[in-house]
């Protein structure tokens, strides 16, 4: 048993001592690394053996089996062709490998041993191998195309065609510019692997650059195939440039079309507006400018007029507002604008003349009271027919538009007076009518010599009675004024007479008016002024007013009556005034005035009457409700007619879309907007949307 037990022990000392001596202080001189630079299974290398011991040593060398740097088992195979003599102790002499099945990129390493003894690891690199990952798909004659959607992740599949397994970095850049980057550890053969692109987030032009036009893009993948082991990054063996063209788009689908055909009709609406706004609107509000224009130029003439009736100067500001209303109804884009604003200036021109005609009215009127108050052009009666020619047309004009003819015949009965005013000319019918009155008076001369007495200028009046008597012009007009007012003297009683002295001794119209007056109310009962102020008193009196229901803008005619008619037509009225208050900042005088109103609600009219002694009467205010006319609803046809050009404008775009659509396609981004724009700007169909119509 110790027989046996020595010999193994001999035999296992004998084996140590033999391997040894077989690696005899070899080694592989640095790098020791066999790099292979071609894409074949077998090569041919060569590495540095030393013999660092004391005896010359044998080669028989080794090496296997290969692993890769995943200590992966591997096919490749190494072979030593035999050196004859041994190394010497201290010398160093090259080997060669010769490698076969070397298909797996990277190092892979060996055990390299001499006979049984290990002398180290023999490492092989294959840094030129097949490396032909690209796109799923990747046709190398064009470039690969990638679709990216804003604000949404995208990923792009590779593909390995080699029967070996990869390991790469990849970039994707546009330029000099990387994009997007990684690793990719692992790719085994056949396989595919999914790579995540960041996603795009862009400007407000950006965005609308990839919902108008998707743009394209030069890009480049960048393929890095590296070493498999994490210690060896960094290194680069193989690489390969893909051609990418990237086109960027805001959506996809029919969500991204919607967006396109909105924003594509955006931009013909500008364009179509803004043809619409220089070919309509601009000229259209200039001539409703103009037109205003010369409706408040009447509102100054209106405010000018001192002497007109309250009934025919609110009638001309109600015609007036009414034209603005009109102007107002319409948009300047409506259809009939035009012929609306030629209507309304061809109305303010109407209005204009009968302005005019009032104004001359007015004149002539103050002319009359001047020629009165002189006395040395014309006599009372011809200033009181002249007077009450213009009372006549004014009347006329009350009655609001007139027809052309009535028109031009009122201004013809003004144009005369006033020829008529200008000239003194002798008439034998005027001077056979004064005479004829004068011999009426002398009948009652006996009577009417007391007045001669009091005031001498009405002696004529009782001294000419013969045509030969009179001297023209100046002794007519004496003869006249004496005659005249002579009559209102004589009209009253004897004993009331000498009251009318001091008014018919004045030479001016109002004194003789004033006369008038008092004769009226000299030749009426003499109860009626108290009958008058108790039914004030007592406040016998009402408030109408025509029409029932006011409407804004329209002539509204106020009187007040008392209960007692034959009061009404009193001349102890006359020594009464009325003031209303319309409750809208606005006031007026008289029994029987007018007014309109601006806006629609409820007024409450007050009526006050004052006496000469300012003894006021206050009545019970009147409420008064102004409506709207409904067919003056401002807006509710310009609704209707916006619509319809909204409708018909939408229509016109919608066939300009596919036009909008092949400029896109021409044309660069921002040139494409402009040509959008311009599409819109001067498309004839959306400036014949508000051409005028002509029937056929």
């Amino acid at each position: 048993m110790s027989n046996r037990l020595h010999a193994g022990i001999v035999a296992t000392l004998l084996g140590v001592a033999a391997s040894l001596n077989a690696a005899g202080g070899l080694e592989i001189v640095p790098p020791g690394v066999i790099v292979i630079a071609s894409d074949t299974p077998a090569a041919t290398g060569t590495i540095a053996i030393r013999n660092s011991g004391n005896a010359p040593v044998k080669l028989r060398l080794s090496a296997g089996p290969f692993v890769s740097e995943r200590q992966e088992p591997l096919m490749t195979a190494a072979k030593f062709p035999p050196v004859p003599e041994p190394i010497a102790a201290g010398e160093t002499v090259p080997v060669t490998v010769e490698l076969s099945n070397v298909t797996e990129p990277g190092y892979s390493t060996a055990e390299l041993r001499n006979g049984s003894a290990r002398i180290g690891e023999l490492r092989v690199l294959k840094r030129v191998f097949s490396f032909n990952v690209a796109p799923l798909g990747f046709d190398s004659k064009q470039p690969f195309p990638i679709q990216r959607v804003q604000d949404e992740p995208a990923t792009l599949t590779l593909f390995n065609p080699d029967p070996v397994t990869h390991s790469f970095d990849w970039s994707l850049r546009q330029g000099h510019r990387e994009l997007a980057g990684g690793r990719v550890p692992l790719l085994r053969p056949n396989a595919t692997v999914d790579i995540n692109l960041p996603r795009e987030r862009g400007s407000f032009l950006q965005t609308l650059e990839g919902t108008l036009q998707s743009p394209q893009s030069q890009a480049s993948l960048l393929l890095r195939a590296v070493p498999q082991s994490p210690s060896r990054i960094g290194e680069y063996w193989v690489s390969k440039d893909i051609p990418l063209q990237l086109q960027r788009t805001a959506g996809v689908g029919a969500g991204r079309d919607l967006r396109q055909i909105s924003w594509i009709l955006l931009l013909l609406l500008l364009g179509g507006l803004t043809s619409l706004y220089l070919s309509y609107w601009v000229p259209n509000m200039l001539k409703k400018i103009n037109v205003k224009a010369k409706i408040e130029d009447l509102t100054a003439r209106i405010h000018q007029l001192r002497r007109t009736p309250s009934t025919l100067r609110v009638l001309l500001s109600v015609q007036r507002n009414q034209l603005r209303a009109r102007l107002d109804s319409r948009n300047v884009l409506s259809l009939d604008f035009l012929a609306l604003a030629a209507e309304c200036e061809q109305q303010a021109k109407v209005l204009q003349r009968h302005i005019d005609v009032i104004q001359k009215i007015e004149h002539m009127l103050l002319q009359i009271e001047r020629e009165w108050e002189s006395g040395t052009t014309h006599g009372p009666t011809v200033l009181r027919r002249m007077e009450a020619l213009l009372d006549k047309s004014a009347a006329q004009l009350e009655q609001g538009e007139l027809p052309e003819e009535e028109l031009r015949a009122v201004e013809a009965q003004v144009n005369q007076a006033k020829q008529t005013l200008g000239t003194a000319t002798e008439d034998a019918k005027l001077i056979a009518e004064v005479l004829a009155r004068a011999v009426e008076l002398q009948r009652r001369k006996k009577e009417l010599q007391p007045l001669v007495a009091a005031v001498g200028s009405l002696a004529p009046a009782l001294d000419i009675a013969k045509v030969e008597d009179v001297a023209w012009p100046v002794g007519f007009w004496k003869l006249d004024y004496a005659v005249t007012k002579m009559e209102v003297a004589a009209s009253v009683p004897e004993t009331e007479q000498p009251k009318l002295l001091k008014l018919l001794q004045a030479h001016s119209i109002e004194a003789f008016e004033e006369a008038i007056g008092q004769a009226r109310q000299m030749r009426e009962a003499a109860e009626v002024p108290e009958q008058l102020k108790k039914a004030l008193q007592d406040k016998k009196v009402h408030v109408s007013f025509h029409p029932e229901r006011p409407t804004v803008n329209a002539l509204v005619s106020f009187e007040l009556e008392l209960n007692d008619p034959t009061l009404n037509s009193s001349a102890a009225k006359r020594t009464l005034s009325c003031q209303w208050d319309f409750n809208d900042d606005f006031h007026e005088y008289g029994w029987r005035v007018s007014h309109y109103f601006r806006h629609a609600g409820t007024f409450n009219v007050k009526a006050a009457i004052k006496d000469r002694n300012d003894s006021l009467v206050s009545l019970e205010p009147v409420e008064l409700t102004v409506t709207r006319q409904k067919d003056d609803v401002v807006g509710t046809r310009t609704r209707i007619e916006l619509i319809r050009l909204g409708v018909a404008l939408l229509v016109v775009l919608l066939s300009l879309v596919a036009g909008a659509k092949d400029q896109l396609a021409k044309l660069d981004f921002v040139p494409a907007l402009v040509a959008l724009f311009l599409l819109g700007v001067t498309a004839d169909q959306i400036k014949n949307l508000l051409a005028p119509r002509t029937e056929k």
